[in-house]
């Protein structure tokens, strides 16, 4: 319990620092708060979860993000940005962790789930989106770009469809690519734990 306590507070001070840490050369300004504020939550609620954990945590983390969005959208708007693209961006990011943390929730009851769901998590949602980040950024000038599948892969991690709305105003649709993965998981949680 303590170590789910003390990584929800984790997520809470990064969400907050964010926030209130003071603008030193200007890049930041092009950035959209709503997205670097909700990212730890957003991460939070799609890690795997283990048997028994979920209950009060997971009912206390909306109460702890919900100021934290409202203040970052309030930034947005006193940065100058366009609302529309923010409160849009907000409510994907919601929806995204609300149904990873349901499917987490639904796979943690049975083992195979919890397998399952933490391979997923670690091939899909954090692992191909690092390793395109990484090969582009980094390697690149010695391996190229990264694979089709490679890149296939990352498209289905809500961590990717973050990325496309870090830039203010960039309205990066709708996740459905990600909206899918974790419904998908969400369904394997259930299948799974029909079984005898």
């Amino acid at each position: 319990m303590f170590g789910e306590a003390l990584g929800l507070a984790v997520c809470w001070l990064l969400s907050a620092a964010v926030l209130f840490l003071p603008q030193q050369n200007g890049w930041e300004r092009e950035l959209s708060p709503v997205a670097l504020a909700l990212l730890p939550w957003l991460v939070w609620a799609t890690l795997p979860r283990s048997r028994g954990v979920t209950g009060l945590l997971d009912r206390l983390a909306p109460a702890l993000a919900a100021p934290l969005a409202v203040l970052a959208l309030a930034l947005e708007r006193a940065r100058g940005h366009a609302l529309a693209p923010a409160l849009a961006s907000a409510a994907a990011i919601l929806a995204l962790a609300v149904l990873f943390a349901l499917a987490a929730e639904r796979d943690a009851r049975s083992v195979l789930g919890r397998r399952v769901y933490a391979v997923a998590w670690f091939a899909l949602v954090a692992g191909a989106p690092l390793a395109v980040h990484t090969l582009e950024s980094a390697g690149a000038p010695l391996f190229g770009r990264a694979s089709n599948a490679l890149a296939l892969a990352a498209q289905l991690s809500p961590l990717s469809w973050w990325l496309g709305t870090l830039r203010a105003g960039a309205g990066a649709g709708l996740p459905w690519i990600a909206l899918a993965l974790g419904a998908a998981l969400w369904l394997v949680g259930r299948a799974l734990e029909a079984r005898p």
